[in-house]
């Protein structure tokens, strides 16, 4: 089983699936449910239905290590995903040939997976405010981090609509090779304060919510 990384604690875990498998190996355990098919029947291209399936695969395997039942998993109006028939929160990430997965039995969650780009660096007024901009000294490594974080926010916050730019904020940090980053969502009048973990992969950062 190429679960490659996997945390826990007494309300949350998560793992990194390494996809090493074939679509039919992949798919041999998994419930049929509803949004599988149609995800097998809308992703034509190879590496995002591979990525859709490893992430239920790997969402399964965290379920049950957790006692808790996987049926497959339904999505809201938003798009954010659940258990079915559990009230199980969880998260879900893929980037080839990497899949990520994160379960919480209490609190809303997210979890984000990126490999480092410098291509990044073209986007950084399109996600980042003056002040993160500043706070990043032009590193992609840092500017991939704080991508991660405002993904990883916005599955958590659950909601459309939401500006990274403008409606999410990652305060200054300083980019160690694990740690915790403090945050804020900001929507019309509300403003939530959040606390999110990352931890830098050689090929990829993965950052998720606490």
């Amino acid at each position: 089983m190429p679960v490659i990384h996997k945390e826990e604690n007494s309300e949350y875990r998560w793992g990194i699936w390494q996809i090493e498998e074939s679509e039919s190996e992949l798919l041999r355990d998994l419930p049929s449910d509803e949004d599988l098919r149609n995800s097998l029947a809308t992703i034509k291209v190879f590496n995002r239905k591979i990525e859709s399936i490893a992430t239920r695969a790997l969402l399964k395997y965290l379920a049950s290590d957790a006692g808790v039942r996987y049926n497959g998993i339904w999505k809201d109006k938003h798009g954010k995903p659940f258990l079915i028939d559990e009230k199980t929160h969880i998260s879900i990430s893929h980037s080839y040939p990497y899949a990520a997965a994160m379960l919480n039995l209490n609190d809303p969650v997210g979890i984000d997976l990126e490999h480092y780009n410098k291509k990044i660096l073209k986007l950084e007024t399109k996600f980042m405010s003056e002040q993160e901009i500043f706070d990043s000294n032009k590193d992609p490594g840092k500017m991939i981090l704080v991508w991660a974080a405002k993904e990883a926010l916005y599955k958590s916050y659950g909601r459309k609509n939401l500006s990274f730019k403008d409606n999410i904020e990652i305060l200054p940090f300083e980019m160690l090779k694990e740690g915790i980053l403090k945050s804020k969502v900001k929507r019309h009048d509300e403003v939530r304060f959040y606390e999110l973990e990352y931890k830098l992969f050689p090929d990829f950062v993965v950052c998720y919510t606490l």
